[in-house]
């Protein structure tokens, strides 16, 4: 599991700063929020058209850069947020 540096600054109490992609959802997202300074990721997925598939290749990138993701998922049934935690 990795350490985020979002969390213990959140714990700390200090700023936190962030991006909300719900549209050019590229490879290289993840690496361009990161190099500009954000501490976490949020992926739409209520109002894109991504799935899954998308969110996993988002996830796993943001993972590598210490970039914390954080998916908004379309509602609060089971069968549209377990595919999420499980990316």
């Amino acid at each position: 599991m990795t350490d985020y540096t979002f969390l213990k600054k959140l714990q700390s109490g200090e700023a936190c700063y962030g991006m909300m992609a719900f549209e050019f959802m590229t490879p290289g997202l993840p690496s361009i929020v990161k190099e500009c300074g954000a501490d976490f990721l949020i992926l739409d997925t209520e109002h894109s058209g991504c799935g899954i598939e998308t969110i996993k290749q988002q996830v796993a990138s943001a993972r590598g850069l210490d970039l914390y993701p954080i998916a908004r998922v379309t509602g609060s049934h089971y069968h549209l947020i377990a595919p999420m935690l499980d990316a």
